[in-house]
C-alpha cells in the first residue's frame, strides 16, 4: 500500500517569520477603501518576499502594490487576526 501525498494548501495565512522562526499574520490597510485585512499568501511561497508584492483587497477588489502602502499600513501580528477579512496576494 503506497502513501498518497497530501496536497499543499493553495494559500497560507502566516508567512512572515521573526528571528526565532515564529510565524506571523500580515495585516494591510487598503489605500483605496481603508479596509484592514489579513493577507493570504500563495502556498508555493516559503519566505516573506523582500521585494514588492500585490494584493487584492477583500472589500473594494482593488489590486494594490505593496509599494503604495505607508509604513503604518502594513503590520505583522502573531495571533488574534482570524476575524479580519482576507486579501489575497496575487503577484510576488
Amino acid at each position: 500500500m503506497s502513501a498518497t501525498p497530501v496536497p499543499a494548501p493553495q494559500y497560507k495565512e502566516r508567512l512572515y517569520k521573526d528571528k526565532h522562526g515564529d510565524t506571523y499574520f500580515t495585516l494591510v490597510n487598503c489605500p483605496c477603501c481603508k479596509l484592514r485585512s489579513r493577507l493570504l499568501w500563495p502556498g508555493r511561497l516559503t519566505v516573506y518576499p523582500e521585494g514588492t508584492f500585490k494584493f487584492e483587497c477583500g472589500g473594494c477588489r482593488q489590486i494594490t502594490p505593496s509599494t503604495d502602502l505607508d509604513i503604518c499600513d502594513i503590520v505583522h501580528i502573531g495571533c488574534g487576526c482570524e476575524s479580519y477579512p482576507t486579501a489575497f496576494v496575487v503577484m510576488v
